[in-house]
């Protein structure tokens, strides 16, 4: 599946800067919002074995992602949450206090730095409420974000007719 809701959400709430994209997700993000914004990894680019070497030691936490982030100027970390090769990195930045989990569903996680070209948008999709546990009611649904227990899932008055509004806390 691609993570067209994802892109959606970032185009519409007006997200900006460059992201962090795993192998799945960097091509459908190339083709839907570069050059405005820049992805990190897809399959379709010219990587040599160095930019390799730095995806896999930042996908496993060997590298500080914060360092890895602040040397690309990402704002965005966008990936598809059932590939096995981001799943340590979502798990460290729902926990991480520098980013917020700013969408999920069934095919993409995206997170935001709080502090940055979207902190802005970031404080007026969730205003103070720092993190809310939420949990999805269909237990199929938790297993998008192992090994997280709850995380923060925001997202705009615009969703709130999505099926799958309660995976969501919708704010003003």
């Amino acid at each position: 599946a691609l993570p067209v809701d994802a892109c959606d959400f970032l185009d519409r709430e007006g997200f900006t800067g460059n992201a962090f994209t795993n192998w799945d997700a960097g091509n459908y993000y190339t083709l839907r919002r570069f050059p405005a914004s820049v992805p990190t990894m897809n399959g379709e680019g010219d990587w040599n074995l160095e930019n390799l070497e730095e995806y896999d030691r930042v996908t496993r936490l060997a590298e500080p992602f914060d360092a890895y982030a602040a040397r690309y100027g990402l704002e965005i970390a966008f990936m598809t949450h059932q590939s096995a090769d981001t799943r340590a990195l979502a798990g460290w930045l729902a926990h991480s206090p520098a980013w917020v989990l700013v969408w999920r569903d069934e095919v993409a996680v995206v997170f935001a730095r709080r502090e940055g070209a979207n902190a802005g948008i970031v404080k007026r999709l969730a205003p103070a409420v720092g993190r809310i546990s939420v949990e999805s009611p269909d237990p199929a649904k938790n297993m998008l974000l192992l090994p997280l227990a709850k995380v923060c899932y925001i997202t705009s008055k615009t969703d709130s007719d999505r099926e799958d509004e309660a995976m969501f806390v919708t704010v003003d």
